[in-house]
């Protein structure tokens, strides 16, 4: 059997593992090795997902070849949403009596039943179904995807949730009440 011979076919493992990674890569030659490792790290790491590389028994015995150090960004950026939907998310905020912060994966049941503003925090939870329709929702989430994904919302802000609330602070109008500000049960 020549060397390599598996190029230009299509592993059974390559075909399953393309739709649920984010990068997904057969490796044909030994050269290709560091740029497809630095590319599924890469991927893995900013899509916060998994990348995977598929080798071929012949390719996983060869010499694999000195390839220098690679660098891989491991930050994701800050975003902050627009003035638009900040100056919205402000008038929710400075409208309502009653907020409860969701955030993580945990929130007192009293307090998402009893406000009138229910803001979620890079949260992807709650689910309709534990929720009453009678208040509002926000959700803010760096992940696009995750918008109105559980939750009907009256508002979705893409972004980082910090760079979110900094900018929001100043927006916002100061609550005598410490009372309306329910939040996580921990």
């Amino acid at each position: 059997m020549d060397e390599f011979t598996t190029e230009g076919l299509e592993y059974l493992s390559e075909i399953l593992f393309k739709e649920c990674s984010h990068y997904c890569e057969l490796i044909s030659n030994p050269k290709q090795f560091g740029r497809v490792l630095q590319s599924a790290m890469q991927n893995a790491v900013g899509l916060g997902g998994v990348g995977v590389i598929v080798l071929p028994g012949e390719v996983a015995g060869a010499e694999m070849p000195p390839d220098g150090a690679r660098s891989v960004t491991s930050q994701l950026p800050s975003a902050r949403p627009g003035e638009k939907e900040l100056a919205q998310l402000a008038e929710l905020i400075n409208s309502s009596k009653k907020i409860a912060l969701f955030y993580g994966i945990r929130c007192a049941d009293d307090a998402i039943h009893d406000c009138d503003l229910l803001l979620l925090l890079g949260a992807d939870f709650p689910h309709d179904k534990f929720l009453h329709t009678k208040h509002k929702i926000v959700q803010v989430d760096i992940w696009v995807g995750h918008l109105g994904r559980r939750s009907k919302l009256d508002l979705g802000i893409w972004g980082d949730v910090r760079e979110t609330i900094r900018a929001l602070l100043q927006m916002v109008d100061a609550k005598a009440d410490r009372s309306v500000l329910l939040g996580r049960d921990d």
